[in-house]
């Protein structure tokens, strides 16, 4: 039990005076003998004993009339199931906790859940009788919004400040941050969670027992379809080839829906469309083919029709399609690079698209990483221990290089070069004899192999007559084996770059892979998928920081940022690490970016997973 007004104990105190003042009086009562008193003398002793009775009872009579006067005074109050203001007037602390994340976009006839819980305050504040204290928070982002007298004029103007958001909840977490942060000195503490409540309180959450909470309830919504998740899956992007894009839909809502189209865009322009039909809780994933037409940033878009939650109607996506490539080839001479700079030069004979150097040297030694997208290094007798380091770093940082083993390389890597760059392990130099080959096979499921125009991939397999024996481990990819299993092109995934390993040079001494068609698309291919950089366009969930790193020439440019809803806010770089750091992400769909206001990038933001309107928990827990 707990008391509204515990000054008034106080008055406790005086629940004694009857009793002092009994004692005070016998004290100074002085016995004086009379001669009418000599009949009393013969009264009975139990006649005595029954006054005495009667004194003290009425004692008891007196200093409990004033517990009781004083109780009531200090209003008492027991905590149980009914709310406190049930008893009368009294001094309260009532919290409001509006969920506005992105599930509460969901709407129930023409209202949404966030609307419906903003008109729920005016109507809890006017059920509470007497003196009252009320705070005010929002979920997404978590912060205050009010605090103090319960004034409907200011408290509506602050209710109008809550907008909708596509973060999640952190419900659990907010109501362990209000409790930790209000010290109201009102015993009685009351908290409404105004949400749908998307997940259970954590095993191991233990409520305050200085509060009482209460929670809303929603019905499930009805009509809802929604683009869970969608992504490309060629690896290989050019303007001119198809990309593959899939999706998933799911039916999270409690009605069938029937001939529902799906449609892809690119860049704005309608490409393809799906029609699905799904019962309640299921799902199917779908894939879309389309040729994007232009090189740099495509804008995906995928959409679906009208419904009671429009955030999971959307799902954007970017698609870096390489602009240009950067490239330098390193070989130990002309005549050793000869082939090999006559497939690279036939990839873009005008230069436009692939930026070429060619360097002759048996050891790199004038390598220019930081102009280059891409680095060949072919046949070299020797990796030095700094370029070696060089690599490495330029690998961390999302580079792609080529190397191709000669007779002399896999025996004069030093332990360095096999441990920073985790190359494979080399078994030694492989000679077929005179007149004899072995044949390669193909793992055509690869993306640089996949949908490779070509009429007969197997006939054009080159022969090798010598080859390093490789042995590929942990997340090596072989592209290219041997019949005898031995791998002949490997893709080893490093940082955020890859090398790609060549058993064997380009030169007809060792194969006659010069003369086949394989070559020039091969190239290409392995030149476009290690040049495409998705850094700084991958999508983020909702309320996540984004970095977008920027080149050094560029870093005193004006940035700007576009949101969905067409905001536009200025950014500063951070000069420190050379990159723009994006905090404020709490709109669903695709961001740009602008660089002295022109495009320059553009990323998506993505619901979480535990936000979508299906996802509710027990109301039984």
């Amino acid at each position: 039990m707990t008391f509204l007004s515990p000054t008034m104990l106080w008055g406790l105190v005086a629940a004694a005076a009857p009793l002092l003042i009994h004692l005070f009086s016998q004290r100074n009562t002085r016995e004086v003998e009379f001669s009418s008193l000599a009949f009393l003398k013969e009264m009975e002793h139990d006649s005595l004993r029954r006054i005495q009775w009667k004194q003290w009872l009425l004692i008891l009579l007196r200093t409990l009339m004033i517990v009781f006067l004083v109780l009531a005074f200090s209003r008492p109050v027991r905590h149980g199931i009914l709310p406190t203001w049930v008893g009368g007037t009294q001094e309260n602390h009532i919290v409001c906790l509006v969920d506005n994340s992105a599930s509460m976009a969901a709407v129930q006839g023409e209202t949404s859940f966030l609307d419906i819980c903003r008109k729920m305050i005016p109507d809890i504040l006017s059920s509470v009788k007497g003196q009252s204290t009320v705070s005010i928070y929002q979920t997404t982002p978590f912060r205050r919004l009010y605090q103090g007298e319960a004034d409907p004029g200011k408290i509506n103007a602050r209710l109008d400040n809550i907008l909708p958001s596509g973060g999640e909840d952190h419900l659990w977490s907010a109501v362990d941050s209000i409790v930790q942060r209000e010290h109201p000195r009102e015993p009685n503490r009351e908290m409404f969670l105004l949400s749908d409540i998307p997940v259970a309180p954590p095993a191991d959450w233990q409520p305050d027992s200085a509060w009482r909470y209460y929670l809303t309830h929603f019905a499930p919504v009805e009509d809802n379809l929604s683009l869970v998740s969608g992504e490309t899956k060629s690896s290989v992007r050019l303007p001119n080839s198809l990309l593959k894009l899939s999706t998933q839909v799911r039916n999270s809502g409690t009605i069938e829906k029937k001939n529902v189209p799906v449609e892809l865009f690119l860049d704005d322009q309608r490409v393809g469309q799906v029609v699905v039909t799904l019962s309640p809780q299921t799902e199917k994933n779908y894939v879309f083919q389309a040729f994007p037409g232009e090189s740099g940033i495509v804008k995906g878009r995928l959409e679906l029709p009208k419904d009671d939650f429009s955030l999971d109607n959307r799902y954007t996506l970017e698609i870096p399609i390489p602009v240009q490539i950067a490239c330098q080839a390193i070989s130990r001479n002309a005549e050793d690079g000869f082939f090999l700079n006559l497939a690279l030069s036939s990839i873009d004979q005008q230069g436009d698209f692939l930026v070429l150097t060619t360097d002759y040297s048996p050891v790199p030694e004038e390598v220019k990483w930081q102009e280059n997208d891409i680095l060949i290094f072919h046949n070299p007798d020797f990796l030095p221990d700094n370029i070696v380091k060089e690599m490495d770093s330029f690998l961390a940082e999302g580079g792609s290089i080529l190397l191709f083993y000669g007779d002399a390389l896999g025996q004069a890597l030093t332990p360095r070069a096999r441990r920073e760059l985790g190359l494979p392990r080399t078994l030694g130099w492989r000679e077929a004899g005179e007149g004899n080959y072995f044949s390669l096979e193909a793992h055509s499921a690869h993306p640089i192999l996949a949908d490779l125009r070509l009429r007969n991939l197997k006939g054009e397999l080159p022969l090798v007559s010598r080859y390093e024996r490789l042995q590929a481990a942990g997340e090596d990819e072989v592209i290219l084996r041997f019949t005898n299993g031995d791998p002949y092109l490997i893709r080893h995934p490093h940082g955020k770059g890859s090398l790609f390993l060549f058993a064997s040079p380009v030169e007809l001494q060792s194969t006659d892979l010069p003369m086949k068609g394989l070559l020039v698309p091969l190239l290409h291919r392995i030149l476009v998928y290690s040049a495409v950089d998705e850094t700084n366009t991958s999508p983020i969930p909702v309320g996540a920081t984004k970095i977008i790193h920027l080149p050094r020439e560029l870093i005193n440019s004006r940035w700007e940022m576009v949101t969905p809803a067409g905001n536009s806010y200025r950014l500063i770089p951070d000069f420190n690490s050379e990159s723009l750091i994006i905090t404020d992400t709490w709109e669903v769909g695709s961001y740009q970016i602008l660089s002295d206001g022109a495009p320059y990038l553009s990323f998506s933001t993505h619901l979480s997973p535990g936000e979508f309107p299906d996802h509710r928990a027990d109301p039984e827990l």
